[in-house]
């Protein structure tokens, strides 16, 4: 097994045992999705108090809802995409992305609740 496939398997073992609610993502004029393509059900970790920490001004810091997913679990790549995210029923929009690496495959999607 080479090392970035035991990143791999590391993150999907990590991801699965914390990832624990369920997701339903739709891409921009897509249809929902609440599946992977394994056909399991499509889960990701969930904080709905995630403190961000400005850099640029010390001191300075927001919450925000954040969800992270396995992006082979995904039908389109976030970054390629403004999808919308149902989760513990409510609506979500996604305001930031960020990817974990060239070697993992999580991205961590900072969201913003969908105005109704």
């Amino acid at each position: 097994m080479s090392f970035s496939e035991l990143i791999e398997a590391t993150d999907r073992a990590t991801h699965d045992h914390l990832g624990s609610v369920p997701v339903t993502y739709t891409p921009d004029g897509g249809s929902p999705v609440s599946v992977t393509p394994s056909g399991d059900p499509l889960l990701g970790m969930f904080d709905k108090n995630f403190v961000l920490v400005d850099p640029e001004r010390p001191g300075v810091e927001s919450t925000s809802p954040v969800v992270t997913l396995r992006l082979d679990d995904l039908p389109t790549d976030p970054e390629d995409d403004d999808p919308t995210l149902l989760i513990l029923g409510t609506s979500y929009t996604v305001q930031e992305r960020h990817k974990d690496g060239p070697v993992g495959g999580s991205v961590m999607l900072l969201l913003h609740r969908a105005s109704v």
